[in-house]
């Protein structure tokens, strides 16, 4: 029975894992909107987006562009503040997307020839999102 609990509760017809599912949901949707706003910032940048919400076993990348002969892994943030964004990706992520990137360029030869970096691009609201370009080195 859905809300049954084992306290001998009335049945409320209401889950903890409900609010937590719907959470989850609510920043998914708010993940996958700032992405969008980050893909066309970056299309009237001048990049071309390859690919977006790229997973792996090793881990997902956001979006992957190219300019010129570069080739950019964009982890996208939706935050408050650039400064709360600048420090919402930690350390292992980037090292998840990097392992992830280099498969992905592994299985693109014809991208062989081109550079590629780590760029972070944080949305915040009612701002132009801040693109950071090289802004994570392996």
């Amino acid at each position: 029975m859905v809300g049954n609990s084992n306290n001998g509760s009335k049945n409320s017809g209401f889950h903890v894992s409900d609010v937590s599912d719907s959470k989850r949901r609510k920043h998914e949707k708010r993940g996958r909107n700032a992405e969008w706003l980050a893909s066309i910032w970056l299309r009237l940048k001048g990049y071309k987006i390859l690919q977006k919400r790229v997973r792996m076993r090793t881990g997902e990348i956001d979006l992957i562009a190219t300019k010129g002969r570069v080739i950019a892994f964009i982890e996208v943030k939706a935050r408050k503040t650039i400064n709360i964004g600048l420090q919402s990706v930690p350390e292992t992520s980037w090292r998840r997307i990097s392992k992830t990137a280099e498969i992905w360029m592994a299985k693109k030869t014809k991208f062989k020839s081109h550079d590629w970096r780590y760029d972070l691009v944080v949305v915040c609201p009612w701002k132009i999102p801040s693109h950071l370009k090289a802004f994570w080195r392996p």
